[in-house]
């Protein structure tokens, strides 16, 4: 099992995925998990804003994995989703101290 660069954190905050909204179950300086009716294919490119502590920030990035729900059972698909781009404020605003003084502007600083 790989070792993880950033601090997983239940955090429930909404986000946007274009025109869509969804809430988050956790969130770190490389990406989030949201629940989502539908589940987007990985690979998809992503933009949108993150809610955090009444700020907007606007985000980049690509879905990494997916779980499909089962709308028959009220089950919520999920996708992982890293950030290519986002606020370099964000892990402040998280209170994550595992990303103090770092940037947030490569794919492959995802979680």
């Amino acid at each position: 099992m790989r070792e993880r660069k950033w601090a997983r954190l239940r955090r429930r905050f909404k986000v946007t995925f274009g025109q869509s909204a969804a809430f988050t179950i956790d969130v770190c300086g490389g990406g989030f998990c949201a629940l989502l009716l539908r589940a987007m294919l990985p690979g998809t490119p992503v933009e949108g804003t993150i809610l955090v502590k009444g700020r907007a920030l606007p985000y980049a990035g690509r879905v990494v994995w997916a779980r499909a729900g089962d709308v028959r059972l009220g089950v919520q698909g999920r996708n992982g989703v890293a950030f290519t781009s986002v606020e370099s404020i964000l892990p402040a605003l998280l209170g994550d101290s595992t990303a103090a003084g770092s940037t947030l502007s490569h794919a492959s600083q995802a979680d």
